[in-house]
């Protein structure tokens, strides 16, 4: 029996390819037809071959990525260097259902935060409406509209609010997201002040949940909470 490099899984290549004391990187975030590695220094010599190889054992992978450097931006986006395949940082991700189009590069994206909203999503109703404050590209806020909910969607990445109107009408849910590009401390002071409530379509203008997805940073945003609602409008 004659074996080939087709033979062979993405793993047992790179055990024979690397080095013995390297350890061979076996996993990463899929996002559409991107892959999204976080190579270690050790890897660093060695990182486009291990581009290469995982592009050859996925098949719905066309584009490799590799993280440069922590996430230090206020819009939480990722340097990133292409390894192997297509330039290409536009893709669409799928989760519960729905489509979310993206750039890679341009907005922040995280799978593994899929089953946290999983979670979150089990404790809205239908027909209530949510206020999502740093909604992304909107995959819990289209998610709760899929849903039944009415969501007032906000983020202060203007990519990630463009992606946003795109991805509700993409998903259906045009009628029940309204998107706002604001900071999110703004964005809370506008829904409660009264003289901005003709502003907001009449369906919106009550709100039954506040969702705050901003990892490590969202509890600094409360004090925006302090006496607000003492004088907010009466449908609020």
């Amino acid at each position: 029996m004659k074996l080939t490099y087709d033979d062979f899984t993405m793993e047992q290549i790179l055990r024979k390819i690397l080095p013995e004391n390297v350890v061979v990187p076996s996993s990463f975030e899929a996002i559409g037809h991107i892959a999204h590695l976080n190579l270690k220094p050790e890897h660093f010599p060695y990182k486009e071959i291990i581009g290469q190889v995982l592009l050859d054992k996925n098949h719905s992978i066309r584009t490799v990525v590799n993280k440069i450097e922590a996430i230090h931006n206020q819009f939480r986006t990722p340097e990133l260097e292409i390894l192997a395949g297509e330039p290409e940082l536009e893709t669409i991700a799928k989760e519960g259902k729905c489509k979310f189009k993206l750039n890679y590069k341009e907005v922040y994206w995280n799978s593994r935060l899929q089953t946290e909203r999983d979670r979150m999503l089990t404790l809205v109703k239908p027909n209530e409406t949510i206020c999502d404050m740093f909604c992304g590209v909107g995959p819990f806020s289209i998610r709760a509209a899929k849903k039944g909910c009415k969501v007032l969607a906000n983020d202060l990445n203007t990519f990630c609010y463009d992606y946003l109107k795109i991805n509700a009408e993409m998903n259906k849910v045009s009628d029940l997201v309204q998107c706002y590009n604001m900071d999110a401390r703004e964005f809370i002071k506008y829904l409660l002040n009264k003289e901005n409530l003709h502003k907001i379509p009449e369906k919106f203008r009550h709100f039954d949940h506040v969702y705050m997805n901003l990892p490590g940073d969202a509890i600094s945003f409360l004090d925006v909470f302090k006496g607000r609602f003492v004088q907010a409008p009466s449908e609020v």
